[in-house]
């Protein structure tokens, strides 16, 4: 559906019109997984967590009536192009990456390649990657055009499209994660605490629109909406055990106000640098590295999460002697209070509070590792906004109506 909404878009709208509605359609695109955790959790506390799989439906089935009273001016729906589905190369997407999204998700608390079954699926995604690339390239009508990528700056553009899913995801995986395993909170509480990213991202759309729409070269506004996600994730790489809403909300706003800058000034350039006839496919390829850089971001970021939490919690236990005053003192502490609130074995509950206060700190680390690592990454590859081509100049007839496609062309 996203690819479709992208591509209808550049081949509706006059490029005058497309940095506004490009921003529009990017605060609905980012806007969904921002208030995904809001959203959810009302639902969850209220109606319980089952109602999240049907409480679409209704909205799906207004909004496939609209689209078909609505959409009908794009063009009539052409169903011989049936007929011409490349079945084997469906088959080998199909494999590729359904199979790499198990091995991505089950990877990490598996051990990767230690668990046979993710290696067998990860042979498989192998498997699937390979036919699905040569029906590609050999195929009359491949199931996905790679043709977009022969222009340059659609290339970097869908890289760039990989980092910022990587910068989306991510960041709405571990907010919550931080808050449901540090902090404790309810589905609810973490819905109130995400809703500002949300909100910020509603509010600013039209402006970064407006902004967008009076600038020829958008490039230095995706650097910096690339900084400002960064700039983000660093100060989110510097939280305590005591962390809540307000300690929150200043990195959403940052990377509020960063992703809207940053979708329309990557995504623009590189399906504007691509022939009519080839924006469907460059739409699609750039919404699946969007997602992929999600998914991959997600699943390198639970390995490092694995990894330095085992790192801290050594470190920690190390560092925690027991002939230590002050850890002497604390031991000490919880003893006598657990002995006048008549607990059981009061010396080893007080020692099992002890080293469950060290995990905490341990995971909270472990956090801000994770946020710091997303902070250098994004960061650096704001630099190859450079690289992009700026749109092309809009002429005498930049402000009329989009070109017509042939049939040749929509059926391509």
């Amino acid at each position: 559906m996203i690819p479709t909404v992208m591509a209808t878009l550049y081949l509706a709208f006059p490029q005058r019109l497309q940095p506004m509605t490009g921003a529009m359609m990017g605060m609905v695109i980012t806007l969904a997984p921002s208030l995904g955790p809001t959203i959810g959790g009302i639902v969850a506390e209220t109606l319980g967590w089952r109602a999240l799989f049907w409480v679409n439906v209704v909205p799906g089935i207004l909004i496939t009536i609209i689209i078909w009273n609505t959409m009908g001016s794009l063009g009539k729906p052409q169903f011989d192009l049936l007929k011409k589905i490349d079945l084997i190369g469906l088959l080998g997407l199909a494999m590729f990456l359904g199979a790499a999204e198990y091995t991505l998700e089950e990877g990490p608390s598996n051990e990767w390649f230690a668990s046979s079954e993710v290696t067998m699926w990860a042979l498989v995604s192998l498997a699937g990657a390979a036919l699905f690339f040569y029906r590609a390239f050999k195929a009359e009508t491949p199931i996905v055009d790679l043709k977009p990528f022969s222009s340059p700056t659609f290339a970097i553009g869908a890289c760039l499209g990989f980092v910022l899913g990587l910068g989306l995801f991510t960041s709405v995986f571990l907010t919550p994660l931080f808050l449901g395993s540090v902090r404790g909170y309810s589905a609810l509480q973490i819905g109130h605490t995400m809703f500002v990213q949300g909100a910020v991202m509603f509010l600013t759309a039209p402006i970064i629109g407006q902004i967008g729409r009076r600038m020829q070269d958008t490039r230095p506004l995706g650097i910096l909406g690339f900084l400002l996600v960064g700039l983000s994730c660093w100060v989110q790489a510097h939280l305590t055990a005591e962390a809540g809403f307000w300690e929150m909300a200043l990195p959403q706003v940052l990377r509020a106000f960063g992703l809207m800058m940053t979708f329309n000034s990557v995504m623009q350039p590189a399906l504007q640098s691509l022939p009519p006839q080839l924006v469907h496919s460059g739409a699609g390829l750039f919404n699946t590295f969007r997602n992929l850089g999600g998914a991959f971001g997600i699943a390198a970021l639970a390995t490092v999460q694995a990894h330095s939490f085992a790192l801290h919690r050594q470190e920690l236990y190390a560092a925690a002697n027991p002939n230590n005053p002050h850890v002497a003192g604390m031991i000490a502490g919880m003893q006598t209070y657990l002995e006048q609130t008549g607990a059981s074995d009061p010396e080893r509950q007080s020692l099992m509070r002890y080293a469950a206060l060290l995990d905490r700190e341990a995971l909270v680390m472990t956090f801000n590792d994770q946020f710091l690592l997303l902070a250098v990454v994004i960061s650096l590859s704001a630099f190859a906004m450079l690289l992009l081509r700026p749109r092309p100049k809009m002429g005498m007839g930049a402000g009329g109506p989009p070109p017509k496609l042939d049939e040749a062309a929509m059926a391509h």
